[in-house]
């Protein structure tokens, strides 16, 4: 009897165990590409690695000089140019304001008339 109440105790914390891992989700990755030769630009959101993330946004840039200036995780991403081509980025703030924020701040700091170009966010 005692093997079989262990055993059946077992199987029950192994079920609690496996419901938890059930329950978390997993990170949502974004990024920016921009091209610098045409002001081009591409992003993604909610992709399952950061990898996938950069690699779609450079294919929707769609320019052989697109390069991801800017990846996020389980947040939100953006990207600002100034009228001389300086950029900003800002990432890893929970709302499109905090990331728009960041990248004119670092916009700014390289060139003037600063605006956002882009931006993107992940569901969670």
């Amino acid at each position: 009897m005692r093997t079989l109440a262990a055993a059946v105790a077992c199987i029950g914390i192994l079920a609690v165990l496996l419901s938890v891992g059930e329950t978390v989700s997993a990170d949502n990755y974004g990024a920016i590409a921009y091209s610098s030769s045409t002001g081009r630009y591409g992003y993604s959101y909610d992709y399952g690695s950061r990898g996938d993330a950069e690699s779609a946004a450079v294919t929707n840039c769609a320019r052989s000089d697109c390069q991801v200036k800017v990846w996020f995780r389980n947040s939100c991403g953006a990207l600002a140019r100034a009228g001389n081509g300086a950029l900003g980025y800002g990432f890893g703030f929970a709302d499109r304001s905090g990331a728009e924020s960041r990248a004119l701040a670092e916009c700014g700091a390289r060139g003037s008339s600063c605006r956002i170009v882009s931006w993107a966010c992940t569901t969670r």
